[in-house]
């Protein structure tokens, strides 16, 4: 039940992304319904955690969450959120959450929190160039090809870390299944894709991603560190 619950508070803090945007940029209506709702479910997950597992910490690790808010929001209205630098941070505070709380249940397991920890900062840095494209690709059908060859190279680089991993035995080889509806993804054309069919999309490959991770670990086959 943890873990689930774990799980489900990192998806939360994924959708709250989208509401988030539409009330930094002035467009709030419904996105203050839907931000309202994320929140709700992200404290009470933590306030049952507390509760039930005494996991204490989760409190100071949502005070620094809701910092991370409320700078992502600051940016967002003084229109630096696009930069590179601010989506990897971004990236490495969201993909911090779950190995954090990993962490906070398993004390033993600190070496493994930080192999998952690059592993899912790798899966959002590996899906920004994809966002990117689907806005460029909108703007400017001709820019297609040039996108395309991004992507291509993006996902190239992405198994070639993974198969560096791989062969040094910091990861299982099939890690890989976790990144492959990704990797498949970014090589299909993302013209033609309205903004709610990307971000459907997106939704159920990270679902995907995160369910390898929850079940290898609990099956134990996904061990993080082999050697």
């Amino acid at each position: 039940m943890g873990s689930f619950l774990l799980a489900l508070l990192f998806l939360l803090t994924f959708a709250v992304q989208a509401p988030l945007r539409e009330v930094a940029t002035g467009r709030g209506g419904r996105a203050w319904v839907w931000l309202i709702a994320y929140l709700a479910g992200c404290v009470a997950i933590v306030v049952y955690l507390v509760a039930r597992y005494g996991a204490i910490l989760l409190l100071p690790a949502g005070f620094f969450a809701a910092v991370f808010t409320g700078v992502d929001l600051v940016a967002r209205r003084r229109k630096l959120h696009r930069s590179i630098g601010h989506r990897i941070a971004g990236a490495a505070g969201i993909s911090l959450l779950l190995p954090a709380m990993l962490c906070l249940f398993h004390p033993d397991m600190l070496a493994y929190s930080f192999v998952l920890w690059g592993l899912v900062l790798l899966y959002f840095v590996s899906r920004m160039p994809l966002v990117r494209a689907h806005g460029a690709v909108r703007k400017d059908p001709a820019a297609a090809p040039g996108w395309r060859m991004k992507l291509f190279w993006t996902q190239v680089a992405l198994l070639v870390l993974l198969g560096v991993a791989i062969a040094t035995r910091l990861i299982a080889p099939w890690v890989l299944v976790a990144y492959l509806p990704g990797v498949v993804a970014s090589l299909l054309p993302v013209r033609g894709l309205t903004n709610p069919q990307l971000g459907t999309r997106e939704a159920i490959i990270l679902v995907w991603f995160l369910a390898w991770l929850v079940v290898g670990f609990h099956l134990g086959a996904f061990d993080g560190l082999l050697g």
